[in-house]
């Protein structure tokens, strides 16, 4: 079929056709969108006739690998609509460099629109078109994939040759765009911030502690942030750039082509494709003392890492330290599972964990601003209260100390034993090796041996840091003008007051309790707070006193609020209607405060209220627990009977 085949537009009176025009990168000229607009028209002119046709252009910039582009999904609406006489580019690939470009000829043959590709010669008015487009879209994706690995090898080659230094972070000094790393040197103001830095991080600072530490002392973030603020994200990708060691890293993570869209993401790189360079003109840090603060970071971290199960995360993304108090850390104090926001499909509102999979029978909620709220103010009325710490527990605290320091002696003669005789088997496998030559089994001991020497010489670091730490008794003034500037400047719902209390609170349960003559179950939420956390961190470490306190989240009935009072009359011989009018109660609830008290010396209690320790006590109470799915599976290790507040 030939060009002139198409004599008659679809319109009657002249032909309506339709361009496509564009440039992949920034990089490249603009202009030559109209290059192809000016190429569109000298090709319609010579094949229908100047002056016999209309020319409608769709410009702009973006790769032919995304198909989720305006400019695409605009063309093929337009080709679905059937309007157009012809749709005419340069080639293919200016619509697209992926096999969408043949879907979108296979659309123009059904809405009997011509769609032309100059330079391929496609033309969807030829019986080969198929063949033509099939070929151009296979070079096109070759093409793509040759430039790709050729951009890649070569910049493999200069990496190990010292260039392609890009994006230097803070404390590095890049002379001109293309410095190599030989050029490139370290501004002598940063070694004592990142000697600072990694001091924090071994002393147990977090992440966004260093960063309000940079922040206040107005370190600059780095040539290429995009913020000259830091935070606790920048800081901890800061602290793992191994360059600090003087070690540069390439090709952690390569580029995956998401083919729904065509952009595309990183993912982690596979095995032996990661590139290494040694440069120790550029350490800030000794490599030995890295690596072990890394490893220090990993593992005090490895409880906040998210669990590696397929599962709807309504919170995948979101850092628990963004969690308000008292999120993360409040516990069922009946099968030790986290209570978390949401309970009973109310935001503010904590419940078991376990509950949700019918695996705990403690069903009850507690408000969090309340519970946040009642725990703040019992401490800091206790800490304001308290007298007497430096006399009578200051000797406790001498003897606690003492006694840490001749454990950790003890410790660290143990650590270093064993260090000894994990270097007299390392020696011993290395002889074997050399005598037996390859064994994959020596190698593979060798490693484990090698690793378990890491494991001990961090141990043992640890423990001569907090020895030489000693810190002095700590003054309940101290203790005072710490918490008060906690509690009186901090909002309970921020993150730097959650952060603080999960520090303070060393456990935090939520006990289900009921009256001893029956009615709701109700919670009590029972706390331990470590004095230390208020006071500088070269205390935290360290045994240091503990107190314990209590926050009833309790309903009161009448005949609990007046149960002190009713017997109190009556041992004075009042009448129950005597005492109800005193009271401005009715006789009825005198009468059940008696029934309260008289049920109390019948149990031996003082506390009206009892803890719920097993499932049978609230069976009648929690329809949950009759349900089929119930099963109560407690934490292992975890029994109710034995609570530390028991």
């Amino acid at each position: 079929m030939s060009f002139h085949d198409y004599s008659k537009p679809k319109n009657g009176r002249f032909f309506n056709n339709l361009g496509f025009a564009r440039v992949s990168t920034v990089n490249q000229n603009e202009k030559s969108n109209d290059d192809q607009e000016v190429f569109f028209t000298q090709f319609l002119d010579q094949k229908i006739g100047e002056g016999t046709y209309e020319l409608e252009v769709i410009a702009g910039q973006a790769s032919g690998l995304i198909v989720d582009r305006e400019q695409f999904l605009e063309l093929e609406e337009k080709v679905a609509s059937g309007n157009y006489d012809i749709v005419i580019a340069e080639e293919l690939s200016r619509f697209s460099r992926r096999v969408h470009a043949i879907l979108l000829c296979e659309a123009a043959e059904d809405s009997g629109t011509r769609l032309i590709a100059i330079n391929d010669y496609v033309d969807t008015a030829e019986p080969n078109w198929r063949q033509a487009s099939f070929f151009a879209s296979l070079k096109n994706e070759t093409s793509c994939k040759q430039t790709s690995q050729r951009i890649k090898r070569s910049h493999r080659n200069r990496f190990m040759n010292g260039e392609i230094f890009q994006c230097e972070i803070f404390g590095y000094i890049k002379p001109h765009a293309g410095a190599n790393d030989a050029e490139v040197y370290k501004d002598p103001s940063a070694e004592a911030i990142y000697d600072e830095w990694f001091t924090r991080l071994e002393d147990g600072q977090n992440y966004r502690m260093i960063a309000d530490w940079l922040n206040n002392l107005e370190i600059p973030t780095g040539p290429h942030c995009r913020s000259n603020i830091w935070s606790g994200r920048m800081v901890r990708r800061v602290t793992f750039n191994e360059i600090l060691k003087g070690e540069r890293i390439r090709n952690k993570r390569i580029a995956h082509r998401v083919n729904k869209t065509g952009r595309s993401t990183t993912k982690k790189a596979p095995p032996g494709h990661q590139l290494s360079r040694i440069v120790p003109n550029l350490a800030f840090i000794e490599p030995e003392r890295y690596d072990r603060v890394i490893r220090l970071l990993k593992k005090r971290n490895a409880k906040y890492k998210r669990s590696e199960s397929v599962r709807n995360d309504p919170r995948a993304g979101i850092p628990k330290r963004f969690t308000r108090f008292p999120g993360q850390l409040c516990l069922c104090g009946a099968c030790g599972r986290l209570f978390v926001f949401g309970g009973h499909g109310k935001r503010e509102r904590l419940m078991c964990n376990g509950v949700r999979d019918y695996n705990c029978w403690n069903a009850m909620t507690i408000s969090g601003p309340d519970v946040a709220a009642a725990v703040s103010n019992q401490i800091r009325e206790f800490i304001q209260n308290i007298e007497g710490f430096e006399d009578a527990q200051a000797k406790e605290y001498e003897q606690q100390r003492k006694s840490f320091a001749s454990k950790a002696g003890d410790d660290l003669n143990v650590l270093r034993g064993k260090l000894v005789s994990n270097e007299r088997k390392l020696v011993n496998q290395h002889e074997t090796l050399e005598m037996v030559g390859a064994s994959l089994s020596i190698a593979k001991r060798i490693v484990e041996l090698e690793k378990e020497a890491e494991g001990i010489n961090d141990a043992i670091y640890a423990l001569e840091r907090k020895v030489e730490a000693n810190p002095e008794h700590p003054s309940l003034d101290a203790i005072k003008k710490e918490a008060d500037e906690v509690f009186s400047e901090l909002a309970l719902d921020s993150v730097e007051f959650a952060n603080i209390m999960r520090k303070a609170i060393t456990d935090m349960y939520v006990l289900p309790y009921r009256l001893v003559d029956g009615g709701h179950v109700q919670p009590r939420v029972i706390f331990s707070v470590a004095l230390a956390s208020f006071l500088p961190d070269k205390h935290a470490d360290l045994p240091l006193l503990r107190v314990d306190g209590a926050v009833d989240l309790m309903k009161q009935p009448v005949r609990v609020r007046i149960r002190r009072e009713v017997v109190a009359m009556v041992d004075k011989g009042m009448k129950q209607a005597e005492i109800a009018t005193e009271l401005g109660v009715t006789k009825t609830e005198v009468a059940n405060a008696m029934a309260l008290h008289r049920c109390m010396i019948a149990n031996g209690v003082e506390d009206p209220w009892i803890p719920m320790t097993s499932v049978d006590e609230v069976r009648d109470y929690f329809k949950r627990v009759r349900n089929s799915r119930f099963e109560f599976k407690p934490l292992d290790g975890f029994e109710v009977t034995k609570h530390p507040h028991d």
